[in-house]
């Protein structure tokens, strides 16, 4: 289910704001825009994004790159302790998520 950015609390609608500019390297549309974003959850000192690609079966360096760009503007927002970043609908979710929970952030 795609993010209501009229749920968001204040911090939350502002990395909404920072995620409009992860853009799919395929279509170059945001993935935002695509609705691929399936929930922000800023919380205390705790950060969280999950999102799908376009299809279960998407190339897992397609997932990672994408999720290695949600998880640099995660990294942005200050006073945050705790960051996540996972992939949902995935073939290969349970190797793409440990591979993001291990992934230094690439420029």
């Amino acid at each position: 289910m795609t993010v209501d950015p009229e749920t968001l609390n204040e911090k939350e609608q502002q990395l909404y704001g920072e995620l409009k500019e992860v853009m799919d390297p395929e279509t170059g549309t945001s993935v935002v825009d695509m609705g691929l974003i399936d929930e922000i959850s800023v919380k205390g000192d705790e950060g969280r994004v999950s999102y799908h690609l376009t299809m279960p079966m998407c190339p897992p360096p397609m997932a990672l790159y994408i999720g290695n760009m949600i998880k640099k503007k995660l990294f942005k927002m200050e006073g945050l302790k705790k960051r996540e970043v996972v992939v949902t609908d995935h073939y290969f979710k349970d190797q793409i998520n440990k591979a993001l929970a291990e992934m230094q952030l690439q420029e």
